[in-house]
């Protein structure tokens, strides 16, 4: 039940020979790299959240003809994006055999690597991060299209507003 309190001076370790310069260009580049990660997890989050809210939509309108086949063109739409952001069918490690793996495990194992050592990352790994940060912000301009496209004619077709 006590609480005891102690300064300490966080040190390198002595056997490093980078430079406190490079340690940062490493920590700054691992920040680069979460920051990816959670983009891509808040992309992941608003298809199922617009996903959600349609189907809800479409239950609450009493459904019929038109409204399934606008909710089947919006999945045909959701799907391949978020398969793309993360694997979802993949239920245990042998799935992934069958199963491409998702940015969000490319940048996890990116994040993994680049942080195994001390020292500067790779412009191998830099040039990976410049090709799943392309990615992500391809899928992001795809949802936003989705959004304004098929999202927007079956919220309008339900007589919601457009968020």
């Amino acid at each position: 039940g006590e609480t005891q309190r102690q300064t300490f001076e966080v040190v390198k370790d002595p056997a490093t020979t980078f430079s406190d310069a490079v340690l940062q260009e490493q920590f700054e580049f691992l920040l680069q790299i979460r920051d990816k990660l959670s983009e891509t997890m808040n992309l992941v989050e608003r298809i199922r959240e617009m996903r959600n809210d349609a189907e809800d939509r479409v239950e609450r309108a009493g459904g019929g003809d038109r409204l399934e086949r606008a909710m089947t063109a919006l999945n045909d739409k959701l799907y391949p994006l978020e398969e793309r952001l993360v694997q979802y069918r993949a239920r245990a490690g042998q799935d992934l055999i069958a199963q491409p793996t998702g940015i969000d495990s490319k940048l996890g194992r990116l994040m993994s690597f680049a942080s195994m050592g001390d020292g500067p990352p790779t412009q191998g790994q830099r040039d990976l991060f410049a090709r799943l940060s392309a990615a992500v912000g391809e899928r992001a301009a795809l949802l936003t299209e989705v959004e304004q496209n098929e999202y927007a004619a079956l919220l309008r077709m339900t007589g919601g507003a457009i968020p």
